[in-house]
């Protein structure tokens, strides 16, 4: 029995604490947009809602075709949660005001420029942000003439 109990000290209990410092790792790929309009709108958007926005944080641009125009699309901005599978289908990222988006790999549209910047983006295990209450919604419309509308935008608790 003391065999067993000092077995499961030496091996079983040091590999159950390396497996506490898992890390999370992202190596993307740095774009920019080609419309500037866009730019502009997240920059404004990050510059009013300076209280949803931390420059420590990540967050992940959605974006979503219109089924009505080939013009017209939606863009969603959610916080970067890395329980989620969104850093399997992140390949590149942007900054803007120096807020860190990440956009996913499955973006059909021709809506930016690839820059040859790669970065490495490592999340400790300590750094993950939990899973947080509240709302955290914001979604912005283009519409066929150019504009973007921000149709919504959340970020209680």
């Amino acid at each position: 029995m003391k065999r067993i109990l000092l077995y499961f000290i030496i091996v079983v209990a040091p590999a159950n604490c390396l497996g506490q410092n898992r890390s999370t790792t992202l190596t993307l790929q740095q774009v920019e947009f080609k419309d500037i309009a866009l730019t502009e709108t997240l920059s404004d958007l990050s510059k009013a809602e300076q209280r949803c926005f931390s420059k420590n944080d990540f967050y992940v641009l959605d974006f979503f075709q219109s089924s009505l125009s080939g013009d017209e699309y939606y863009v969603t901005i959610d916080e970067f949660r890395t329980e989620s599978n969104i850093q399997d289908l992140s390949s590149y990222f942007v900054v803007i005001n120096d807020i860190t988006f990440f956009i996913s790999n499955k973006v059909a549209l021709d809506i930016f420029e690839v820059l040859p910047t790669s970065k490495e983006f490592v999340f400790k295990q300590n750094q993950i942000p939990a899973v947080g209450g509240g709302d955290y919604h914001f979604l912005i419309w283009k519409t066929p003439n150019g504009y973007y509308h921000i149709l919504l935008r959340t970020c209680g608790e």
